[in-house]
Formats: structure tokens, sequence, C-alpha cells
């Protein structure tokens, strides 16, 4: 499976430039970034994830980092955020392979979340519905084609000290 077509869509519709940039296939976020020697730091991490009654959305974070759910509930005021499982992205994502989420929650109809770490980024680069590439493109035409909803700081960030 190539570029999403949903993505190639979008992108071309608004005009965007991008990049492909193909690799062996692989199968996490880091391992694409290694395999194409594009920093970790820029290659956006698409998580599903479902809160409250089973609504699900997306959190984008650099591949390098982990969701920490509690600190995104404190961050979004979304209630019992949780991971999605494999078949409930596979039956969102239907044009997807699984773990190659793209990072346009908006495509799916699902609300998306951006770690503060990406914006503000040069480059993005991310998965296109396949283990076999990276797509990148500027930074600011990301957040100008998801219009992501932002938090105030990261959601993988060290726990907070506990001062009295």
């Amino acid at each position: 499976m190539a570029i999403n077509e949903r993505v190639r869509d979008m992108l071309e519709r608004h005009g965007i430039s991008y990049v492909v940039h193909p690799h062996r296939e692989v199968f996490t976020a880091q391992e694409a970034a290694q395999a194409t020697h594009v920093p970790g730091r820029r290659l956006a991490k698409a998580v599903v994830l479902r809160h409250g009654q089973g609504e699900h959305f997306l959190y984008v974070l650099p591949a390098p980092e982990h969701v920490r759910l509690n600190l995104l509930q404190r961050l979004t005021g979304l209630e019992r955020p949780q991971f999605a499982s494999e078949a409930e992205i596979a039956m969102l994502f239907k044009d997807c392979e699984v773990g190659a989420v793209p990072p346009f929650g908006h495509l799916y109809g699902l609300p998306t979340y951006v770690d503060p770490c990406l914006l503000g980024s040069q480059w993005v680069y991310f998965q296109a519905g396949a283990h076999r590439e990276l797509v990148g493109l500027r930074g600011e035409d990301f957040e100008r084609l998801e219009r992501p909803a932002r938090v105030v700081r990261c959601a993988h960030a060290a726990p907070e000290p506990a001062y009295s």
C-alpha cells in the first residue's frame, strides 16, 4: 500500500508540496525515523484513543515519546482516555495498515490533539497509511490543514514534582 488516497487527495487539493521517503517495511514510528534518517522528534506518531462513552480521537506526538494517559486527561479535559484496540483502529482506518495511521483525524471524522513539541516545526513527517514510506511536509502546512486542538504542554512530559 502506498500513500493513502485520502491524504494524497487532500494535499493535492490544497496545493501542498510534500516529499515521500520510501523505506524498508518497519512497524514502529521510531523504526521509520531510523530507516529514513528523519529526526524522531520531527516524525509525527498518531495514536488512536477513546474517551468517555467510547468516542475516538487522535493524539499526535513525536515518535520517540509515549502518551501518559493521566496527563492527557488533565490537559484535554477528556474523560478517561484510553488506547483504542487494533480492531477499533482497523474499523476506523479501513484504508490504512494498522499502526500507520496518518495524523489527519479530520479525514476520518475524528478530533485531533497535537503535542506542542511538534507545533512550530519546519518539517513534519508521518506515515500515510503504509509501513513502507514516510511523507514530509512543512509544519505550517500540517497545522493549517489539520487545525488541531492545542494542549498547553506535552502529554509525555515527566511528572511534576509534588511540593506542598
